[in-house]
């Protein structure tokens, strides 16, 4: 397995942080609204295994990621992936998103169609709306440890399974600083990104109790775009999918990958 290296990398839109591990195709990877990019590390580590170079980002403002302009939208976060990929190579990468991070890939896909080979999206929200304890748990403050009992509870009825353990989302969050992020997402219409440029393919996977990005979200996608899309429904999980399934969803990542990464002649 390799090792993981935790990077600054200084582009034209600031600087970003970014965990990057293997060798191989590039695959960018974006945390959702109220996390960083170590929740991706179990699947990094598995797409390294396979041969593949994943890189973890912060969002903008999140850990040592400068922060976002005072009016940016989801197209300005989208730029700076865009930038990233750029310095990393010029692409095409396969991008994924988990959550807020799957509105910014499927930006970067409208925005800028050559430099995305492949979509993966996680928890995929955008048109149905969250169901009560959906929309509790993200308007909420997370929970800063275990004597939060209150929190705790809010967090597992709005991002966990029934019977999944929420604590595998209680940490030290000083440096998750969403409110720009969430601004960027109000300023931009969900148009915009919706169908993710009408060209990458797409794999969805969702949590069939997902609180927030209900699964009608994945399904209306599905049925949008027909075979573009690639959809896998986990039962027993919920928006946090990827500390409650993390095989499974490595495996469907993997499975996507190798059928969409040209080979070597």
């Amino acid at each position: 397995m390799s090792d993981v290296a935790s990077q600054l990398i200084e582009l034209n839109s600031g600087i970003v942080e970014v965990r990057t591990r293997g060798s191989g195709d590039l695959v960018v990877l974006l945390p959702g609204g109220q996390q960083l990019n170590d929740e991706f590390d179990h699947l990094s580590a598995t797409l390294s295994e396979n041969g593949y170079r994943p890189a973890a980002l912060n969002h903008p403002g999140f850990g040592r990621s400068s922060p976002p302009g005072d009016d940016w939208n989801l197209h300005d976060l989208a730029n700076v992936v865009a930038e990233y990929i750029e310095h990393s190579g010029g692409g095409p990468a396969h991008v994924g998103g988990h959550a807020f991070g799957n509105r910014v890939a499927r930006c970067l896909a409208a925005d800028r169609p050559e430099l995305v080979r492949s979509i993966m999206l996680f928890s995929a929200g955008g048109k149905f709306p969250p169901t009560p304890d959906g929309l509790a748990g993200v308007t909420g403050d997370m929970p800063h440890g275990n004597s939060d009992v209150e929190g705790i509870e809010r967090m597992r009825k709005a991002f966990f399974a029934p019977g999944n353990d929420p604590s595998l989302w209680i940490a030290d969050r000083s440096e998750v600083r969403p409110k720009g992020t969430f601004a960027a997402m109000r300023r931009t219409s969900v148009d915009d990104w919706w169908d993710a440029g009408n060209k990458a393919p797409i794999l969805v996977v969702q949590g069939l109790q997902d609180a927030v990005a209900v699964p009608e979200n994945g399904r209306a996608l599905k049925s949008a775009l027909d075979d573009r899309v690639e959809l896998v429904e986990i039962d027993g999980a919920g928006h946090a999918l990827l500390p409650e399934k993390p095989d499974e969803v490595a495996s469907a990542v993997i499975s996507f990958l190798d059928r969409h990464t040209p080979t070597s002649t």
